[in-house]
């Protein structure tokens, strides 16, 4: 991160990969105006990778439709690559490609049009979950083993956070520390919950 002189913290740096140059020019605005840093602009799924290849920012904003390579292939290959936080920016109704965003490696998704209201909070809780991915990817040996250990954590976050009723940190934090304490790994943990999950709805489906 650079530093922001305005705030006296470190600024996040992002690269926008948008090709309608209106919204790559307002996300622009709207990031610049939260103390972000816009490392540049990518109007193509390739540019976008060669950019995070030479830039590294730490966040990308990436429309899931783009010329040439689209934001999901673009994102499959970054992950690949030169992984990094990657928020993909999808038009309403695109259900399906946000569960496809998802499983090349998007850790969250915003729908367009998008407000200055949204895109930091967006950014700043796809951050928290890559955080998460980071630490999943230290205990598994493949990146595909990764997103799929991914999906799991995700939904036993999800129950925890239902049941005793915790923010998403919370519960991650929940799940490192049951994990530590019991010398188990994340999987392990989230297989766990998952199990008592089914076993306990299986019991009120009776």
């Amino acid at each position: 991160m650079s530093e922001d002189p305005q705030q006296g913290k470190p600024s996040l740096r992002v690269l926008i990969a948008e090709d309608e140059w209106l919204v790559a020019f307002t996300l622009r605005r709207q990031l610049e105006e939260r103390g972000c840093e816009v490392i540049g602009i990518a109007a193509t799924g390739d540019e976008a990778i060669e950019l995070c290849r030479s830039g590294h920012p730490e966040a990308v904003l990436m429309d899931i439709r783009m010329p040439g390579t689209d934001g999901l292939e673009a994102t499959r290959r970054i992950m690949q690559d030169c992984p990094t936080c990657i928020v993909m920016l999808t038009a309403a109704g695109e259900h399906e490609q946000v569960a496809m965003a998802q499983e090349a490696g998007a850790m969250a998704y915003i729908v367009k049009p998008v407000s200055g209201e949204q895109v930091l909070p967006a950014v700043e809780l796809a951050l928290q979950r890559y955080k998460e991915f980071i630490a999943l990817r230290g205990e598994v040996e493949n990146l595909h083993e990764a997103f799929e250990t991914r999906k799991m954590v995700e939904r036993a976050k999800g129950i925890l956070m239902q049941r005793a009723h915790l923010s998403e940190p919370e519960a991650f934090r929940r799940l490192q520390k049951f994990a530590m304490d019991r010398r188990l790994s994340l999987k392990a943990v989230a297989q766990k919950i998952l199990d008592v999950a089914e076993a306990s709805d299986d019991l009120f489906d009776r």
